[in-house]
């Protein structure tokens, strides 16, 4: 655990990080240089997530408040959403190429 680094910030971060979780405390990574929370439990730690910033903020709680398992079934079904809005998406634009086209063929031969 050489690498790790427990952190205790001058904005109370690593303490609020509690709140979310009590098992939860904050490293920095001196390898890899980023910031990352684990899970302390009996004395074993379990990492739970890598910090997607590259300062700890406010943003930090919020991410981890998002990223809880209780929240899974919520994600899921975010993901899922997403998913079959990008799936529309491509079809709709691969059924508008031909339709382009043809409009443009229909246009061409009603001038002639």
């Amino acid at each position: 655990m050489d690498k790790l680094e427990k952190v205790n910030d001058i904005f109370g971060i690593a303490l609020r990080l509690k709140e979310v979780d009590p098992c939860y405390e904050l490293y920095l990574n001196r390898e890899s240089r980023r910031f990352e929370v684990y899970k302390n439990r009996y004395g074993k730690l379990e990492l739970q997530f890598v910090c997607p910033y590259d300062k700890v903020d406010q943003r930090l709680l919020a991410f981890a408040r998002q990223t809880r398992i209780e929240r899974a079934p919520e994600i899921f079904r975010e993901i899922e959403e997403h998913n079959e809005k990008i799936e529309k998406e491509k079809v709709e634009e691969v059924l508008s190429k031909p339709k382009s086209k043809l409009e443009s063929v229909i246009s061409y031969l009603k001038k002639r």
